[in-house]
């Protein structure tokens, strides 16, 4: 499971904020609601572009000790399952505004990238679908 936390600050910071386990670490498990604190459970590596960042980032995960899974804290600026962070979606969709596009013919353009990966899960959850 995934939470997003609300982490302010650049990437740099993010890095160094993570590296305490007990600085974030949740009081309860949101899967299970057992009211122990959850033990620190490592890190997994995460892909990222957030403007001039095209790398790798750490996620900081969490173990239940009575449910027996894992909890990752999420920085809120990135979004589950996708590569690009919150900025930069919505440069591009700003861009698409600027430009006179609509997101489906911008989208049309990149088939094969995350954006167009991104368009097609929007438009998935769209009303009436």
């Amino acid at each position: 499971m995934q939470i997003l936390h609300p982490f302010l600050g650049s990437l740099p910071q993010y890095t160094e904020a993570i590296s305490d386990p007990d600085r974030y670490r949740p009081e309860y498990c949101p899967q299970c609601e057992a009211p122990q604190p959850l033990t620190g459970h490592g890190f997994y590596s995460r892909s990222l572009v957030d403007g001039a960042f095209d790398g790798v980032i750490r996620v900081r995960r969490y173990l239940c000790r009575c449910c027996k899974r894992t909890i990752s804290l999420l920085p809120e600026f990135v979004l589950p399952y996708l590569r690009f962070s919150v900025s930069v979606i919505a440069l591009f969709l700003t861009a698409c505004l600027l430009v006179g596009n609509s997101f489906t013919t911008s989208c049309s353009v990149e088939r094969r990238s995350a954006i167009s990966r991104f368009h097609k899960s929007v438009d998935g959850a769209a009303p009436g679908r």
